[in-house]
């Protein structure tokens, strides 16, 4: 008897629909299956890169981030400072490439034996054989000193850090792009055991005198916060 007289269109239906579904499961071939890739087909990637200071720790998140969308990687890093000596099991490791941060020539030699392509996202030694990826400091100095006009201020200093090249190209775009505009800026340098707080306490009077001897209202720029 037809289906759709006795039980109504939806009994018709509840009866072909396995069917249907059966015989497209026999005639349309599955898709093969995907496998992940094992551990060790990963790119492995050493990461020199500091935990103590902030920007570090940003870079750090920054490569996580790309790996999760990008990836995977297989990742080596252990808590670090800025200064301290590469690991010793990187001597011995066998891996694809290394993201630094190189704080000086001790650390670039190091990571130059380990023989891989190598990038440096430091930017304070100069004349390192690795390519660098780094913040334009130039730009980073004109646009403080524009945002400051734009704001009305006419009186400005710059805090930089003694021998740091980074805090140099900074401050000298930023007394530049002043100076084009008609203006002065002084200026205050901080040596690099201080701006690491080996003697803060030493230098705080004096850097407090500083700010108070500017001419008020007044507009600073200094390093950033770690």
């Amino acid at each position: 008897m037809d289906a759709r007289r006795q039980g109504g269109i939806g009994t018709f239906f509840g009866e072909i629909r396995p069917r249907a579904v059966a015989v497209y499961c026999r005639c349309v071939p599955r898709p093969p299956v995907r496998l992940a890739s094992p551990a060790t087909d990963w790119p492995k990637v050493a990461l020199i890169v500091e935990t103590s200071l902030a920007p570090g720790r940003e870079i750090l998140r920054g490569i996580a981030r790309y790996v999760r969308e990008e990836g995977p990687w297989s990742i080596a890093h252990e808590p670090r400072t800025l200064e301290q000596s590469v690991p010793r099991w990187l001597r011995r490791w066998k891996g694809d490439g290394i993201i630094a941060r190189v704080q000086d020539q001790r650390i670039a030699r190091a990571l130059a034996a380990v023989g891989v392509p190598t990038v440096d996202v430091l930017g304070v030694v100069e004349g390192l054989p690795f390519p660098l990826v780094h913040v334009d400091d130039e730009a980073i100095g004109r646009l403080g000193a524009e945002h400051l006009l734009d704001v009305g201020f006419r009186r400005f200093g710059f805090f930089g850090i003694e021998g740091e090249n980074w805090s140099h190209r900074r401050g000298d775009a930023f007394t530049r792009r002043l100076q084009a505009a008609g203006y002065g800026c002084v200026s205050y340098a901080m040596s690099r055991q201080t701006a690491r707080q080996e003697r803060w306490e030493d230098s705080e009077k004096e850097l407090a005198a500083w700010l108070a001897a500017l001419p008020k209202p007044a507009a600073r720029r200094g390093k950033p916060a770690r």
